[in-house]
Formats: C-alpha cells, structure tokens, sequence
C-alpha cells in the first residue's frame, strides 16, 4: 500500500537555521516522534484535471519525466570520482526519489558562478534547476528583475509539503523572513541546519599538555593569551598559527569586544543601528595586539601564506600551541597526534572574552548568512509540467527518510544504530582506502550541498570527540548572534549603492587590516585610515543597509 508522504517533524528540527556552508560530525541520532508515520515510498504524478487539492506525493516517484540541475558550487560528488554517473549517492538517490535527475557542474578548473552566469543569460542555456552558495540577496532581485527565476510561494504548500510545513514552524519565523521577499514570497528552497550547534565550526584550540607543564591556566582574555604565547615561545619554540580564512571570520578579535578580524564587517548594535566594525576602537585595539605580536614573533612567520597542510604539519611538529581551527582541522591535528605518538594533547578553548564572566562578542558562525547559504533555484526555463516533480524532488530531503539518507546514506550499508538509537559509521566509510571524508563524500550529501537538513548528530559524528566538544566551548556565552546582520533584501537603488560601494570599501579594509597588522602601515594612520572609508561612501552604505534591516525587523 502507497504510504502518504510524512510531515518532517517538530521535534527533530526545533532550532533548524539556515545554514552556510556545511560542517562535519555527529554521536547520535536525535530522537524522532513514535506518532509521524515513516516516509512514503512512491510518488504519483498528478494529471492536468487534478487539483492541487488532490496531489499526493510518495516515493519513489513513478515517472520517466527528468530535469537538468546545474550543481555551480563543487563538491558535488567524491574528487575521488569523475562524474555524477560514478556516485554511489546519487545512483541512490534516484532509486529512492525515483527521479534521474541530469545532474552538471562547472569544470573543475572553471569558475562556477561565471558558468552559471553564463548559462543564465540566454534563455535557451538555462537548466531547469541550479544550486547557487555564498549569494548575496542582490543577485536573487537581479535573477527576479530578469525573469530568470520562478516565484516558487504558490507551489511549495502542494508541492514540497515537507518543507513547507518545517519553514512555517514557530521556530523557523526569523529564517523564514529572511529567505522571502518583502510580500512573504519564497524564491528558493535553503539548506537547513538543525542547531546552533551546526553554525559554529570555527573556533580556537591550544596545546593543554603544554598548558599544564607549564603550570598555566586556559586564556580568557587577550594578555591571558599573550603570556601563553610567550611561554610556548620561549619553551618550546612555538607560535600561533592559522589558515587566514578561517582568521578572517572572527580569530582572536572577541578579546577586545571588536566585531570583525581581517574582514570588513557590518553589524547590528545594541539600539538597532548599523554600524561598521572596522571603524570601531575595539577593532583597533585587536590590530594594535595582533601587530605587537607580529613583532614579537610570537605569531608564525608562514601566517598570511598558510593552507591546512602547511597548518597540520606545522601542528604534529610543535611549531605551533595555539591555533584558530575547523572543526575537521582540529579533529585531523588531534588524529595525527596520536599517529605520531608525540604526547600532543590538543583542546578547543572558548573564544576569548574582554574580561573573565563577560560574554564573547563575536564569533564563527553562519548564523546570520542566510542569504549566502546553498539554495536551489527553478529558472523560467523549466516546463510548467515539470514543475511539480522539480519540488517533489526536493521535497524528500526534507523527510524523516530523506534526511536520514542526506546526512547517513543507507542503514546497513554505511551506518548502522545501536539498541539506544546510537548511529555508528560501518566498515564502508571508516576503512575506505581514501579515508572516512571522502567515503562520506561518495556515500551522502556529505559535499552535496542539496536542500536538505544537516542534522546535528551527523554533524558530531564526523569528528573526534576533542572536535565534537570543541564547538560547545566555542558556542558558549556568547551575545554574537543578536549582532549579526541576517541577509538582507534590498532595493534595486539601494543594490546600486550598495553593490558598487561596498565592494570597494571592503577590498580597502582587508587590505589596510592586513598592512596594519603586519606594521606595513602604521596604527598612528588609523584616523586617517576612517577618513578614507568615509570619504569612499561608507555611510552611505550603512544608510542602505539600516533601511534594508528596518524593513527586515518589520516582517
């Protein structure tokens, strides 16, 4: 018997987000509600005499209608692999979707977002579907002012009803605004994150073996962690290392109340106004510290040219004790510490604070990016007929069965659950000759970045346990969120100022935030420096982007 499609249920997303960029790790599958029934397990096409009304979903779906989806973000599948046709997630699944969607992507050495430009131009190279990550809302209006992409608001209820009823929950009322125009109209269908937890997957870590030779407390503060720094140096010969773009989001910079590192930054302060963090004292004082330990040498030398090789490698050899991390980086130093069997005992810490008791004010985190999170697109190309397949598509990503296949392929295959509903990867992902990562990458949406939810618990299960409690330490006490602005939806004048203004004004502070911390460009320029940014337009920036938030609040 053709089981009715299941609603995703409340208890499992309570707190779902939208996510950015997906992270990795998970211990436990989080628990779902005895009273919603298991996902369908067929799809019935409706005909044109059917309602809306009377359209029923179930999976797999039983048609040989396809559409083109155009995957502009990488890791789509395995760099393992050289195809969608080679991977085993996607053969799955279409058996379970019963759809075999033509998946293509951008060249490995091509520019995605040039490509899908490209494609979306002329109205004959469209797909019928494309992904798009790290967009600014600028580009939806563009895409909607050129009739490239379709109002999805009226369909999604019939259509994609799991995901209708999870993006109307009451948890989901802030992420909702967000990802809908100003008339409550839905452009795109997100990636969903199930937890805070989810967000935050940058964030500090020390040697604690070092901590505790030398008789040290973990830093709480910015001189807190300068004599750190100055005892690893001057015992061990190590400094602080990091990839600078895992820097760029918050590093150290919540030691000194600042809200950006190397990045320009606008935020949301305590009245509701609008305000740029590169301009505060707060961020000078962070660059003043962060130059004074460039000549101290107690930063590394290889710092504005470090990858995640040069960084891991860097770790097992002890040239570095204190590093801003991934979540995957800390768990791959921890793995390699005990390979090496060199006594390495490495901790994520609490980001830093201005003073012991005093919440973080910035830290990693997705949260507010809503706009530049991977979502999925209908363009004006796609066939009315294929409309409602395209949704119902999507739509078992957001079912309990769906879900559970995105974050852990198939029970028994790849993972399996214990008598307390404990999920443990099997032998297929842990002994992969290439590694558990990139199992993971052939076997669920690990790379993916389709609309689904990332689950918490798949999250934690990715990592090691020193990973897995490292983002609880760096998610605590923190005010950050209710100071990050969320994506923004903004006129097409105010895209004109903003576009052309902003752009300018955020190469001009990275760059000088980089002269400023290395000692290529005096502090003592700093005022100057301001003058410069508001001479470029910078206020005039701000002035968009406070009435864009204005009528965010409003909704």
């Amino acid at each position: 018997m053709k089981k009715q499609l299941t609603k995703a249920i409340a208890v499992v997303l309570a707190g779902v987000m939208v996510l950015g960029l997906a992270a990795c790790g998970a211990q436990k599958e989080q628990e779902e509600s005895s009273k919603t029934p298991a996902p369908s397990s067929k799809v019935e096409e409706s005909n044109q005499e059917e309602s809306k009304e009377e359209f029923v979903i179930s999976y797999p779906i039983d048609t040989d209608k396809t559409f083109s989806y155009f995957a502009c973000d990488g890791g789509w599948f395995s760099s393992s692999l050289s195809s969608f046709d080679e991977s085993p997630y996607h053969q799955k699944l279409a058996e379970l979707t019963g759809v075999d969607v033509q998946f293509d992507r951008q060249p490995a050495d091509a520019n995605g977002w040039v490509a899908l430009d490209l494609l979306l131009a002329e109205e004959e190279d469209r797909p019928d579907v494309f992904n798009r990550g790290w967009f600014d809302t600028s580009v939806v209006s563009n895409w909607i002012a050129d009739d490239v992409i379709i109002d999805l608001t009226d369909y999604l209820p019939t259509y994609a009803p799991d995901f209708w009823e999870l993006i109307n929950t009451p948890e989901m009322a802030s992420t909702k605004a967000v990802i809908t125009d100003e008339e409550g109209r839905f452009y795109y269908i997100p990636f969903l994150s199930q937890s805070r937890y989810n967000l935050t997957y940058i964030g500090p870590a020390i040697r604690q073996d070092w901590l505790d030779e030398c008789g040290l407390k973990t830093p709480v503060t910015m001189d807190d962690l300068e004599n750190v720094l100055v005892t690893f140096k001057e015992k061990y010969g190590a400094t602080f290392g990091c990839v600078p773009g895992r820097f760029n989001a918050a590093g150290l910079a919540s030691g000194t109340g600042a809200m950006a590192s190397l990045k320009a930054n606008l935020y949301v302060d305590d009245n509701g106004k609008i305000q740029c963090a590169n301009v505060q004292p707060e961020w000078k004082e962070f660059l003043t510290y962060m130059n004074k330990w460039m000549d101290m040498g107690l930063i590394d030398p290889d710092f504005f040219n470090m990858d995640a090789n040069m960084l891991r490698q860097k770790a097992v050899e002890g040239k570095i004790g204190v590093a801003v991390v991934s979540q995957s980086e800390l768990s791959n130093i921890v793995n390699d510490a005990v390979a090496a069997e060199n006594g390495a005992d490495w901790v994520g810490i609490e980001y830093l604070r201005t003073a012991p008791g005093e919440p973080t004010s910035w830290i990693q985190t997705q949260a507010s990016q809503y706009s530049s999170t991977p979502a999925t697109f209908i363009t004006t190309a796609c066939d009315e007929d294929l409309i409602p397949l395209v949704l119902a598509w999507v739509n078992y990503a957001y079912t309990e069965e769906g879900m559970m296949f995105t974050n852990f392929g198939v029970e028994g295959e790849t993972y399996t659950k214990d008598a307390d509903g404990n999920i443990q990867w099997t032998d297929l992902i842990n002994n992969d000759p290439l590694g558990a990562s990139a199992a993971r990458e052939k076997y669920t949406a690990a790379q993916c970045q389709l609309p689904t939810v990332l689950m918490e618990s798949c999250v934690r299960l990715r990592n090691v346990e020193v990973a897995q409690v490292a983002v609880d330490k760096w998610i605590n006490n923190t005010v950050a969120n209710d100071r990050m602005l969320p994506g923004l939806v903004r006129t097409e004048d105010e895209n004109v100022v903003y576009t052309d203004k902003w752009t300018a004004l955020s190469t001009y502070i990275e760059e000088n935030a980089i002269y400023f911390m290395s000692g290529e460009r005096s502090l003592d320029e700093f005022d100057a420096f301001v003058a410069e940014l508001e001479k470029m337009g910078l206020q005039d920036v701000i002035d968009v982007q406070q009435a864009a938030y204005n009528r965010f609040i409003s909704k």
